[in-house]
């Protein structure tokens, strides 16, 4: 069990991490990804809908669901690639958050018996 405790305390750490590098991309991601497993469901409905309509010759609601129908369908088709590049610009974020905290802490060093100790890199 500690070891789980560990590996839980180590999780929290690099959320917390993440989140410090970039809270605007992490909250754009939180609200994305739900809304992109959403998406297919609400096209399916609507296309579900859209076919009712035409079959049973309901034309004055046809135009309005074949609108919603289709920005339903583009949301699903955009979110993909807008999630695509807002990881790649928190990785970027990251990237950088993690070699400057380095550079930071090894000024700190007078010289390089620190890493030839083994509990100095679970100070890091």
């Amino acid at each position: 069990m500690p070891k789980k405790a560990a590996y839980l305390q180590l999780y929290l750490k690099n959320l917390s991490y993440i989140w410090h590098s970039s809270k605007i991309y992490v909250t754009l991601m939180f609200f994305i990804i739900p809304l992109q497993s959403l998406m297919p469901s609400f096209t399916i409905y609507f296309t579900n809908r859209l076919i009712e309509d035409l079959s049973n010759s309901k034309s004055n609601s046809v135009y309005q669901l074949l609108f919603i129908w289709g920005t339903t369908f583009f949301i699903s088709s955009i979110t993909t690639p807008l999630l695509t590049a807002i990881q790649g610009k928190l990785t970027d974020f990251l990237t950088f958050k993690l070699n400057f905290d380095i550079m930071k802490k090894s000024q700190s060093l007078q010289t390089i018996d620190y890493f030839e100790d083994a509990s100095f890199y679970l100070m890091l």
